[in-house]
């Protein structure tokens, strides 16, 4: 649902930014253009109000609040403007060139500045290699090229006592520990500053690195001046890397880590290419594995794992590159919180098997489900059973936690439930905006939902003789049925 300007206000409140009206006014544009833009543009994954505003606008405001900032600053890898729209917004003395490669977000980009009417930001339309056409005082980046391969690629333009600043997540441990003397000779590790975002359990991490005076001299060192991935190797059973990646598969992982995997080399391929900013890092048990993959994997972490290790990881047997995705925090739903209700049809799903639940996010998505409601009970949309079923679409889904399904009412739209006792939905009237409650496997609804008065049955017709059709099934069958009446193409 789009949230509001005042609301926009609290969430930065919320993380400790006042904001003036003009700032204000100037993110929610932002914002607006954003969410009008994105489908097209392969802008952000994020779908929901709060993630966008807290992970995008306020992940790259708060900086301002731990490190003082250089200027002229180079902002390498910004995507959709990220943290240099926000940056100048909030800082605005300090001029900004944004470094984008991709042709759809830079038109976005210029489009967007030009809306805000924001001065003292360019965008470099081009990759940022040796020879800068222009001077800057630091660098800063929340792209997922590896630590190492940034200082490289900087280390070339950037002068004695110029920084860098990395925004990272809270395990950059890795690529710390892959900066060799070459590296060193060049670059001096300056602050590390680990803070959680107030109001949130999103964890984030500023490394910054100062320039020294020694001179770039490619070829001088192996690891200067060519690509040298981050690369971990894993050969034990006991490496505490491989522990947590193991724990991912049972699902009990997920409560204490913030990554899944998702396995497919089809899937792989297309988060590699659609939704890179996702990706925390890739494993696979031997280079040649990478022949099919797209060339932007060279900028990626990777865990190169022995062979029965891999085999460990690679819970379906697929034989290929597996993906270390970021997991989502799900934002929780509640009617009454709900100004109105958000144009389209919200689906509430109670299923318990993982599987269930992904292919249930990969139907809602196909469909143009507005929301997807996760009952409290429901498996995790994130375990890799889920991830597998759901695949790249898990990106685009928007997710909700909701109550329990004895406890669901809904107040701002009419709400249907599938039920083999129900009326045939192919006579149902489907309104355009409802809610639409599936029940558990095997049991199916409660009864307060069966014998409910404020909830209609719906049925799917079947042939005579067969009693029913599993729940996903019925759901597929459902959402057909209702985009059937309210969309052609």
């Amino acid at each position: 649902m789009r949230g509001s300007p005042e609301e926009m206000r609290e969430l930065f409140i919320r993380s400790g930014i006042e904001l003036d009206d003009r700032k204000l006014d100037l993110f929610y544009r932002f914002y607006l253009e954003l969410i009008e833009k994105a489908p097209n543009a392969d802008l952000t994954g994020l779908v929901s109000f709060e993630d966008i505003v807290v992970k995008h606008f306020i992940d790259s405001a708060i900086i301002t609040k731990y490190v003082d900032l250089p200027s002229p600053l180079l902002d390498i890898g910004t995507g959709a403007g990220f943290p240099a729209v926000p940056l100048k917004i909030i800082r605005p003395e300090i001029k900004i060139y944004a470094a984008e490669g991709r042709k759809e977000r830079v038109g976005f980009l210029m489009e967007t500045i030009d809306l805000l009417g924001l001065d003292g930001i360019e965008i470099y339309p081009l990759r940022v290699k040796d020879n800068l056409p222009f001077k800057v005082r630091g660098v800063i980046t929340r792209a997922l090229e590896p630590i190492p391969e940034t200082l490289i690629r900087t280390a070339p333009f950037l002068k004695e006592g110029d920084t860098v600043i990395f925004m990272k997540g809270p395990s950059a441990e890795n690529e710390m520990e892959a900066i060799d003397k070459g590296i060193g000779r060049l670059f001096s590790p300056e602050e590390d500053i680990s803070y959680t975002i107030p109001g949130t359990e999103y964890r984030r991490r500023l490394v910054i690195f100062e320039r020294k005076g020694q001179k770039f001299v490619p070829g001088r060192d192996r690891s200067l001046g060519s690509k040298s991935p981050v690369e971990v190797k894993i050969s034990s059973g006991k490496n505490p890397r491989f522990k947590e990646l193991k724990s991912v598969l049972t699902g009990r992982g997920l409560k204490k880590g913030d990554f899944t995997i998702l396995s497919g080399e089809k899937q792989v391929r297309e988060a590699l290419k659609t939704f890179p900013e996702e990706i925390e890092g890739i494993i696979l048990s031997h280079e040649r594995d990478l022949e099919n993959m797209p060339e932007d994997i060279e900028d990626m972490v990777r865990y190169r794992l022995s062979k029965p290790l891999f085999n460990e990881i690679d819970s379906f047997g697929t034989g290929s590159p597996l993906l270390i995705i970021k997991v989502r925090e799900i934002p929780e739903w509640r009617d009454e919180n709900d100004a109105e209700w958000p144009s389209g049809i919200t689906i509430f799903i109670p299923f318990q098997d993982p599987a269930n639940v992904g292919g249930a996010v990969r139907t809602a998505v196909a469909f143009g489900v507005k929301r997807i409601v996760l009952l409290e009970g429901a498996s995790n949309p994130y375990h890799v059973k889920s991830i597998r079923a759901a695949g790249t679409a898990i990106f685009r889904a928007p997710l909700f936690s909701g109550p329990k399904i004895e406890e669901l009412k809904v107040c701002g739209a009419p709400l249907y439930s599938l039920d083999p006792g129900g009326e045939s939905i192919a006579r149902a009237v489907l309104p355009f905006n409802m809610g639409l409650v599936v029940g558990l496997e095997g049991p199916g609804l409660p009864e307060n939902l069966r014998r409910s008065g404020g909830v209609r049955a719906l049925s799917i017709p079947m042939v005579k003789g067969v009693e029913s059709i599993n729940a996903t099934a019925s759901l597929v069958a459902a959402l057909f049925e209702w985009r059937r009446r309210h969309f052609t193409r």
